[in-house]
């Protein structure tokens, strides 16, 4: 008799796993597009302008297809450009431009100061280095906010108009 002898082989597989992710299946539509609000660049090539001066106003805009101004200006305006406008209202002039589009509507605004410019002469004999102010709160004090300047060698003098009251003080009598 013969004896066999089998040995016992124990063979270690690794356990391979496999999750699924997502859908497979049919074709479904995708999502709709999020669409965006209207961008607004708005600008002024000054804020301030003595009056009868024109002032540049420029813009550009995405996300929109028409675009329309107000206040200070009015009417369709392109969805980028420029317009030159003339400033003839004293203080502030408001312009506003507001742009829609697929995604709704956007606005901006900015304000551009129009104001007077006077000149003159300070004299008893001309007055050179005088301090002219517009005394625009009647202490007769020059304050920081009231628009200023210095008569030159002549007694002559540019300021910026205010409603106020129009002081010359010190100076050199020539």
């Amino acid at each position: 008799m013969m004896r066999i002898l089998y040995k016992h082989i124990t063979i270690i597989l690794p356990l391979l796993l496999i999750y699924a992710c997502g859908g497979g299946g049919g074709g479904g539509s995708s999502p709709d597009p999020v669409t965006s609000p209207p961008v607004i660049s708005f600008s002024a090539s000054s804020t301030s302008v003595s009056l009868s001066s024109s002032v540049t106003l420029t813009w550009s805009s995405s996300n929109s297809s028409s675009c329309s101004a107000s206040g200070a200006w009015q009417g369709s305006k392109g969805t980028s450009g420029s317009e030159n406008i003339v400033i003839s209202n004293v203080g502030n002039n408001d312009f506003s431009l507001s742009c829609s589009g697929s995604g709704g509507t956007s606005s901006k605004s900015l304000t551009v100061v129009g104001y007077r410019e006077t000149q003159g002469v300070t004299v008893d004999g001309y007055i050179r280095g005088a301090d002219i102010f517009i005394d625009t709160n009647e202490n007769f004090v020059k304050d920081s906010n009231e628009f200023s300047t210095t008569s030159d060698n002549d007694g002559t003098f540019n300021i910026r108009y205010d409603d106020g009251t129009l002081i010359s003080l010190n100076g050199f009598d020539v």
